[in-house]
Parts: structure tokens; C-alpha cells; sequence
């Protein structure tokens, strides 16, 4: 079974807790977006972090299994502006430029 050697759900630690809190976009960023991800978004981000790690067959959180994960959690969740399509821009590439932008724990 996958779930051998693992002991309840895999946790997320306190410094991805806050890897996964509200980054926000950055000023640079601001611009682009017309709608960001919701507080729901997190919830859901953790999540499907913590089921990345388990099929990983580890008890634990990564900021690789957040980054794995992130861009199918939020792909959706991230409206753009008129410029950032004028840019070429995609909700893929702001979310890639989101995660480069904020410090792992």
C-alpha cells in the first residue's frame, strides 16, 4: 500500500504554512491581474501539497511538493488584465513569476 510507513496525513510545517499564505502579487505583478486567487485557494494549495508529499511516500511538506502542485491549483484561479493578454502573458506564467518572487522557508 502506498500508505505504509506513513503515519497519519502528511504534515505541513510551520514555514510552509507561511510559504502558503497570502503572498499577494507583487507590485510588479499588480498590474496584470484583475482577479487573484481567493483564501480558498491556500486551503486547497495545502491540500493537494500534502497529497503530492503522500504519493511521494513521504510524512511531510516540501516547497518542491507546493511548486509541484501550485500551478494546477491556481492556473484557474488567476483572472488577467487586458495588458497582461496584450503582453502575452498567461495565468501560468504570472503564477511561475508569483512562486520565483516569494522566499523558501
Amino acid at each position: 500500500r502506498a500508505s505504509e510507513g506513513l503515519r497519519g496525513r502528511p504534515q505541513s510545517p510551520s514555514g510552509i504554512r507561511r510559504f502558503l499564505g497570502p503572498a499577494g502579487p507583487r507590485q510588479e505583478l499588480a498590474g496584470y491581474i484583475e482577479y487573484g486567487a481567493s483564501p480558498r485557494a491556500t486551503i486547497y494549495l495545502n491540500l493537494a501539497s500534502r497529497a503530492h508529499a503522500f504519493l511521494r511516500h513521504r510524512g511531510f511538506v516540501t516547497p518542491e511538493d507546493v511548486k509541484a502542485i501550485a500551478y494546477d491549483v491556481l492556473r484557474h484561479r488567476v483572472s488577467l488584465t487586458y495588458e497582461a493578454e496584450a503582453e502575452n502573458l498567461t495565468s501560468e506564467k504570472i503564477v511561475q513569476r508569483i512562486l520565483e518572487k516569494i522566499e523558501v522557508p
